[in-house]
Order: structure tokens, then sequence, then C-alpha cells
């Protein structure tokens, strides 16, 4: 190819990619301890953006709303908008149909159109009129980005990369902070592009720069705080989510290195926050708390422990949300904003937007502090949790079985309680009921509960069905509560009771060993050993190992008794010769033990 020809070939390719290819240069010093200095002074004396508002999608209307005066600020259409907006200084900035749109905050007027040659909104940022704009490709070889300055709402330089993926970026102190290809940050000036200088951290994912509290953070499973230590082999402060199994497995922040997701998407209503807290080299959580926010569900969780400190159900789902100090800024599907609590989950304040089923909602909310106080009473956790647990919503059966392993772990005879009623309750789904029961079963405390429940018994005319009687049983075997032995004996001799909770009845009436059930329990094998139903073979064998451990050597005569009766069926008179053969073993034992002490 001749030389000229060859020259318009890579000129055409680089317009094609968003402008000149720019990459960063590979000569930039990165964590150099006097630029981290200098954008931390910058920060910390930068003065926080107002007003604080809500920008939000609904259909195809983009709309504006301010937190502070509690006014709609605009309306406007949007063309089939492919993610959440996201604000850039004084400007909005959304992905649609048509390109990338820039709007005015304060008025929504479209200022500009970028087009995204099927880039990905990885993000935007501002800083009053200056911004930048971050398209990219998914990661991995030949991979390729745009970064684009905004200006007065209007695009400038364009600066296109090659095998380079950027994240979401910050502005903030006057500068840029744009994170790409997963561990580094440059510093770029908003008025020139130029890059000034350049942080790294190796030790986890950087997708998103954030600046809260006129402090700067970067991360993307977790956060760290930029602090001398970057420029250390320490590291900076950091903190991260624990492993644990929550509902819905949510994401701290959204991977901005993956297609975003669209504004009607789930996503946006599962998610963990927090307000990044702690000073200095500690970082953590502030409030000690992180918000799991599942659709209609908050639930306020301990930073390191598995433990929940609060729950509440919404009025609708959650489409926004932004952990502030002191609670959790929460956009609701019905247009109102509300704000809860951090230390029980109350809401201190709502406001409606006016605007009808919104399904995204972002907020920029640095100064946003609540005027209101909690209208209601604080209730019990454990109420709060059976609340969620009782929800008839079928789309939050992950948050309902999430309230169960919470009440679980949770002491108490209250806790007891609930988890009776979720077990016993035949509106619960199968799932709740699952779980319930089996939390119940392993109960040690609440032993009032469980006596309570075994006192009903199933009757036609009463048109009542007995309890849940697998799961009580085993809780009174657990707890030791020998009077629940006349209860479990009541449902012995009910013929309501169904014959596959008869095995655990018996189990119980083992562990319990009260020498009362002898008698009743001898009963039962006289009166049921010729039966022949399979359905009571393992309720047998279970009651003749309850009466050899309960009367010893006395429950011999009854045993073989069963055994030489002729109208006793093999499979009956097998389980009762294996209940003999083991009293005999045990007798051995304990004369063999006898013979070495003496």
């Amino acid at each position: 190819m001749p030389k000229n020809l060859l020259i318009l070939s890579l000129l055409a390719l680089a317009v094609g990619c968003g402008g000149s290819i720019q990459n960063f240069s590979p000569l930039m010093v990165d964590n150099r301890a006097s630029d981290i200095e200098d954008i931390r002074q910058r920060i910390a004396s930068s003065t926080p953006p107002t007003p604080n508002v809500a920008v939000g999608i609904a259909g195809e209307t983009l709309f504006a709303f301010n937190l502070d005066s509690g006014q709609k600020l605009w309306e406007t259409p949007t063309v089939s908008p492919s993610a959440a907006p996201q604000i850039a200084g004084d400007y909005v900035v959304v992905p649609e149909r048509d390109g990338i749109v820039i709007r005015a905050l304060a008025s929504g007027t479209v200022t500009d159109r970028v087009d995204d040659e099927t880039l990905l909104f990885a993000g935007a940022a501002g800083e009053g009129e200056y911004g930048v704009l971050c398209l990219t490709t998914s990661g991995g070889v030949g991979s390729r980005s745009r970064i684009i300055m905004l200006r007065g709402g209007h695009a400038g330089s364009d600066r296109g990369f090659e095998d380079t993926t950027l994240g979401a970026p910050a502005a903030a102190g006057g500068r840029l902070f744009i994170p790409w290809s997963t561990q580094n940050v440059s510093v770029l000036d908003p008025r020139s592009g130029a890059e000034l200088s350049r942080f790294r951290q190796n030790t986890a994912i950087i997708g998103h720069v954030v600046v809260r509290d006129q402090q700067l953070y970067f991360g993307q499973r977790g956060l760290f705080r930029l602090t001398p230590e970057v420029a250390t082999s320490e590291g900076a402060p950091y903190y991260e989510l624990p492993e644990r199994d929550l509902p819905g497995a949510p994401t701290f922040l959204l991977d901005p290195y993956n297609p975003p997701p669209a504004p009607d998407s789930a996503v946006h209503r599962v998610r963990a926050v927090f307000h990044p807290g702690g000073q200095g080299n500690i970082m953590a959580p502030a409030d000690d708390v992180v918000y799991l926010v599942f659709f209609g569900t908050v639930f306020g969780l301990h930073p390191t422990q598995d433990e929940v400190l609060f729950a509440t159900m919404l009025p609708a789902d959650a489409v926004g949300v932004e952990a502030r100090p002191g609670g959790l800024l929460v956009a609701d599907a019905t247009g109102a904003v509300h704000f809860l609590d951090a230390r029980d989950g109350r809401v201190r304040s709502t406001v409606n937007t006016g605007v009808a089923e919104p399904t995204v909602v972002t907020f920029r909310a640095e100064t946003f502090t609540s005027r209101g106080a909690p209208s209601e009473a604080a209730r019990p956790l454990t109420e709060q949790l059976l609340t969620i647990a009782q929800s008839a919503d079928s789309r939050i059966v992950p948050a309902r079985e999430f309230a169960v392993r919470m009440l679980k772990q949770m002491p108490g005879a209250e806790a007891t309680g609930h988890l009776v009623t979720m077990c016993d309750d035949p509106r619960t789904t199968a799932a709740i009921k699952r779980l319930s029961c089996a939390a119940l079963a392993e109960r040690t405390e609440g032993g009032e509960h469980v006596t309570r429940a075994l006192q009903r018994h199933g009757g036609y005319l009463e048109q009542t069905e007995p309890p849940a009687l697998i799961p009580l049983a085993q809780a009174a075997a657990r707890m030791e509560l020998t009077s629940a032995v006349p209860l479990l004996l009541s449902h012995v001799r009910d013929p309501q009771t169904p014959a596959n909770a008869l095995p655990e009845l018996f189990k119980s009436l083992k562990v319990l060993a009260d020498a009362s059930a002898a008698a009743p329990v001898r009963d039962f094998l006289r009166l049921y050993h010729a039966d022949g139903d399979p359905a009571l073979l393992e309720a047998l064998s279970h009651a003749a190992d309850t009466l050899a451990t309960l009367e010893g050597p006395t429950s011999r005569e009854t045993l073989t008794e069963i055994i030489e009766d002729t109208l006793t069926p093999n499979d009956v008179r097998n389980v009762v010769r294996d209940a003999l053969e083991s009293l005999d073993q045990a007798q051995e034992g304990e004369a063999g033990e006898a013979a070495e002490d003496s």
C-alpha cells in the first residue's frame, strides 16, 4: 500500500474510534506522595455541590427533583433510555437511542448529543460547567474506549484508547478522576484534559471513583480511601462487604466494565450500599451499618458480623438508594423519596416527587440531612423480621427466607414464638415453612411457646389441624422441656396425629426420659403392633426403643411378648427384636463397666 494511503487509513481508523488514539502514557509515575497529598488537599477544601437532587426515569420521561425544597424541577421526554441517568456537575447525562444526551440539570434542556459508536456507557462526572464522559468496551484483547471532555454542556476534545477499559469517573477539587483497566486512576485537568498524576492499587478491582464528605474513595466490591498510605507498600485503608449469603447476591457498585443495566432492570432494586466512614487508617461504613435493599425491603446489616440490625418494609419497590451519614435515601416506585434512620430503619421523612412509577433514580445528595423525625415507635427487631417473613409478595421470597434465617440466630423466647407462628401457619409458603420449622427445631429458648402450640389438637368438628408436631417435638427435646411430656403423649394417643409425626414424638420422649411416659408408650405398642399398617412401622420401632430406654430391663417382658405374638407382622417383629437386642447390648456394656470398676 502506498505510504499516503496508509496514513489516510490510519486517520480514518482514528476518527472511527472517536478521535485520535492517545493511550495513557506508560512513562507517568504513579502513587507519588506529593501528588496524592495535592489531591487530598484540593478535595478537602472543595465545596460540595448543591442543590441536593434526585434525577430519574419513568417510562420515557426524565425528571429532576430538588430534595432541599421538595419541589419537582422539570420533566422532559427521552427516547428509549438505556441506562440510569448520571449527574455531571451542572448537567445530566443519559444514554438514549440516538446516542448520549446531555441536558442542563437546572432546566432539562438538551445542550448536546454524542454518538456512542456502540461503546458502553461507563459513566459521567463533572464539577460545575466542566465534566467528562467515559465510553468503553468490555475488557479483553482489542478493547477500546473514549474520553470526551465536557464544558458548558457541550462535548469537547475526544480521545480514543486501545486495549484500555474505562470505569466510572468522578470530579472534585478542580480535577477529573478516571479509573481504567481495573487498577489505575488517572487525574486529569478538566480544562485541557491533560493527565496530571496517577495512582494505582492492585489488590482489588478499581471500577469507580467517588467523593464523599470531601474525601476521595475508589474501588468496586469495596472502597479504598485515598490516604498517604497509597504511596507505600501498606496500601490505602479498605473496606469490603464480608462474604454472606444475601438475597439476590447484591452488588455494592455496579460493574462499569460490563454493559450498564437498563433503567427497569431488577439490578437497581437489589443493592448493598454503605456510606464510607472511619478516620485515618480505619475504613468502615458510617454509622456501623450496611444497607441491604431487596425490592420493597431494607435490612440494616452489621458491617463485619452475620447480624441484622433492623428490617423495614417499604410502601413499594426501591428504585434508587444512596447511603448518607445518619441513614439511607430511598426512592420508591410510587415516586416517593424516604430517608430511613440508620439506627432502626424507621422512616424519618418522606417527600413525593409527583412522578408516577419511576423505574430508576440517581441521587446527588452530598449535603443532604433529614429534618424529620420517625412518626412511629420503634418495634422489636423480631417483629420487624416477622413482618417481612410473613409477606405475601412472592417476588421477595429470598428476603423472607433471609428474615427467617436472622430470626433463627436471635436469642430469646420472642423469636421462638415467631418461628412457631410461621412454622404452624397454613398460609406460609413451602419454602418459608421449611426454613421456619427447621429453625424452630433448633431453638433452646421459649419453651412456653412450644407447650402452648402442643396444646392444640386436630379436630373435625372444630375444623382444626394438628400443630407442627415434628419440629415442636424436636424443640421440646432440645430444650429438655419435661413439661411437654404429657402434651406429647396426648398426641401419641390422638388418632388425628399424622403417622409420620409419631416417630419424632417417641424420639423426644426418649430424650426427655420421663418415667411417666413408659405406660402410655407400652400401651401404644400393645395396641398397634398387630395393625399391619406400613406407615406405623417406624413409629413402632421408635416406640420399642423408647420403652427400652424408659424402663430398662423391665421392658423385656413387653418386648418379648410382642415378638412372640403370632399376630405380629414380621417387619414389626424385626424392629422390636432390634430394640431388645440393643437393650441386651446396653446391659452387657454396663455389666462390663461394673466388673472393671470392681
